[in-house]
C-alpha cells in the first residue's frame, strides 16, 4: 500500500508503524510529499486505519493505494524473511 500525503513535521512512518497490521513502512519525498510504502500482514485492510490517522493528523493526502502482492513478493518473503 502507497500513501502519498503531507505530514508537516509529524513522523509519519512511525505513526503509522502503531497501526495494527503495518509490519514496515518506507519512506521517500517528492517536492514536499510524503511517499510511504506501507507493508502489511496477509489479508489485512488497513485502509480505514490510515484514513482515519490522516484525518485526526490533518494530513493532506493526495493518494491512497492498494496492491497486490506479486509472485516475486512472496518468494522474497519466503526466501529472505529477515528483509521483510
Amino acid at each position: 500500500m502507497t500513501l502519498e500525503a503531507k505530514v508537516g513535521t509529524d513522523d509519519a512512518a512511525a505513526e503509522l508503524k502503531k497501526i495494527t497490521g503495518v509490519r514496515d513502512v518506507g519512506e521517500a519525498e517528492d517536492n514536499g510529499w510524503k511517499i510511504l510504502s506501507l507493508r502489511v500482514e496477509s489479508g489485512a485492510d488497513v485502509r480505514p486505519e490510515v484514513f482515519r490517522l490522516a484525518r485526526d493528523r490533518h494530513w493532506e493526502v493526495r493518494e491512497l493505494t492498494a496492491r497486490r502482492a506479486t509472485l516475486e513478493d512472496v518468494f522474497v518473503e519466503i526466501t529472505h524473511p529477515d528483509e521483510t
